[in-house]
């Protein structure tokens, strides 16, 4: 259960500094560098994030999670914990991935708002799983979900050390190996009956 947890906030919190990385990556890149500038006045501000990128940071981050906590709890409904857990944190891992072959923007966009939506459907599950007796046994739930909660903020400062330090496509390969990782962790949680 820890481990599900804290690969899944590598992914979360990093996600929240990667998505304008990967736009401040982008602009730089389509920005003319002073270098090899014909123009002589260059303006420095053109690689970073501005305007309705903005928006689009909005839409990606609080707008596709809202969708995937709520598809998240209908969800879970509906199938097992190790079939839904297991099949998102693929297509977690396949967003991230198309992201590296540096697709067109609006490719990347969307992608990373699958992968953020498909994030606020495992949110949930893990919100739920912190507080599982039935999962951890009544004497053992204190215990058990100080040390998730503890291996979650490792993970959330992880995610967030990498996105900041990193190149933006190493972080997103690095989210593709924890969301792969995240898959195993799930198929071997077989102590988890919703």
């Amino acid at each position: 259960g820890s481990l599900f947890i804290g690969l899944l906030m590598v992914f979360g919190y990093g996600s929240i500094l990667l998505v304008p990385e990967l736009m401040k990556s982008n602009n730089f890149e389509n920005s003319e560098s002073p270098l090899n500038s014909t123009i002589l006045e260059y303006d420095p501000c053109q690689g970073v994030v501005h305007g309705a990128e903005y928006l689009v940071i909005a839409a990606i981050s609080g707008g596709s999670q809202f969708f995937g906590r709520y598809f998240g709890f209908l969800l879970r409904k509906c199938f097992k914990f190790r079939v839904l857990q297991s099949v998102i944190g693929a297509l977690t891992a396949i967003s991230c991935a198309v992201v590296l072959f540096k697709p067109g923007l609006w490719v990347q966009y969307t992608c990373m708002g699958i992968a953020k939506m498909v994030y606020g459907m495992q949110s949930t599950e893990s919100l739920i799983l912190l507080l599982d007796a039935e999962y951890f046994g009544s004497d053992g739930l204190a215990a058990s979900s100080t040390l998730m909660f503890t291996v979650a903020y490792v993970g959330g400062i992880g995610g967030v050390a990498l996105a900041s330090f990193l190149n933006p496509y190493t972080t997103t390969l690095l989210c593709v190996v924890s969301s792969s990782m995240l898959v195993c962790v799930v198929l071997s949680m077989t102590g988890v009956q919703h």
